[in-house]
């Protein structure tokens, strides 16, 4: 079912169902229909979450459906501005159906709609396009083991320097037991790069 418009603007807030109910002065079983989209808030009501979203931390990152109800754009123009630069947006290690999941912020939201949101690149200038993920090679077991070697680092401190969550994510990698995501294999691809003069762990 698609994300309700009032819960991608208490998304925004970090409340919780209660909470927000609350603030909008009803009760939790009211809210909790319009939430699951069973039923469509009042206009008035409406108004009021958007201001309670807008009050919250608009630096608070949100997946692009959620972002795109608040925004009242498509998802799938927030996805096309996130792929040519005109979303600034930030990459999860987590894959969904085989990709990372881009998240952007509602002030990043924001300044993409007012400057780039119906106008055309003959009229307004975009910006450079993001550089493109890696794909991660088929061998990338081998290719993990063979630079630890060379830069004589331990799992756990290669884990540190991809930011990846501990050794036992590169030992899953190495034992293909698990695939890196290809943000995580971007940040291998740079330590490759700087090596042997660049120290990334203390």
């Amino acid at each position: 079912m698609p994300v309700s418009v009032i819960r991608a603007l208490r998304f925004a807030t970090k409340l919780p169902q209660a909470e927000f109910a609350k603030r909008l002065g009803v009760s939790i079983e009211t809210y909790r229909a319009w939430d699951s989209n069973r039923r469509q808030p009042p206009s008035k009501v409406l108004d009021e979450a958007r201001a309670l979203s807008a009050r919250g931390s608009r630096d608070q990152p949100l997946g692009l459906p959620v972002l795109a109800k608040i925004l009242g754009v498509s998802v799938y123009r927030l996805r096309e501005a996130a792929r040519d630069g005109r979303l600034a947006v930030t990459y999860e290690n987590r894959i969904v159906f085989g990709r990372p999941s881009p998240k952007a912020t509602q002030a990043a939201g924001e300044a993409y709609r007012a400057e780039y949101y119906g106008k055309r690149a003959r009229w307004t200038p975009w910006p450079a396009a993001p550089p493109v993920l890696p794909t991660v090679p088929p061998d990338y077991d081998r290719q993990l083991v063979r630079l630890r070697r060379r830069l004589g680092l331990s799992q756990a401190e290669l884990a540190e320097c991809v930011g990846a969550a501990s050794k036992a994510v590169i030992y899953q990698w190495e034992s293909r037991k698990r695939r890196p995501s290809p943000l995580l294999w971007r940040r291998v691809m740079d330590i490759e790069a700087l090596a042997p003069s660049a120290i990334c762990v203390s």
